[in-house]
């Protein structure tokens, strides 16, 4: 694939024992640079997702290339744009669930209608009601 890394070999993985001093040199290096690129984009943003990236940092430490500030500012910007898609979603589904009626007021109907369906549901067999009840 175009732009992507192989998986890590055994050589290019950060041994156990180096692993924490590795991402805090990483961190201390490049953390002003991924947040102010963040900032640029979405001031809002930028904290939460210089977090996640340096979470990403820290899980893929063994896929971090040796030009590490690229690989970061790349993380950034997907997670960035993945939280932007779900903020889109959430708002189409907010205004979907708007735009369906309300429950009724009157808490007498609501319990009625549960009569009517707990009455048709006993005069089903076991069988036919199970499935009902199974899918529904």
């Amino acid at each position: 694939m175009k732009g992507r890394r192989p998986p890590p070999t055994t050589e290019d993985r950060v041994p156990d024992d180096l692993r924490e001093a590795r991402f805090t040199e990483l961190f201390d290096a490049h953390r002003e640079a991924v947040r102010a690129y963040l900032w640029r984009r979405d001031p809002e943003l930028a904290d939460d997702v210089t977090a996640e990236t340096f979470l990403v940092c820290w899980r893929r430490l063994d896929a971090v290339p040796r030009e590490p500030l690229p690989w970061l500012l790349g993380v950034a910007r997907n997670i960035r744009l993945n939280q932007r898609r779900g903020d889109v979603r959430r708002a189409r589904l907010e205004l979907r669930l708007r735009a369906e009626p309300a429950a009724p007021d009157d808490p007498a109907a609501t319990l009625g209608e549960r009569d009517a369906v707990h009455a048709a549901l006993r005069n089903l067999d076991e069988r036919d009601r199970e499935v009902l009840l199974l899918t529904a």
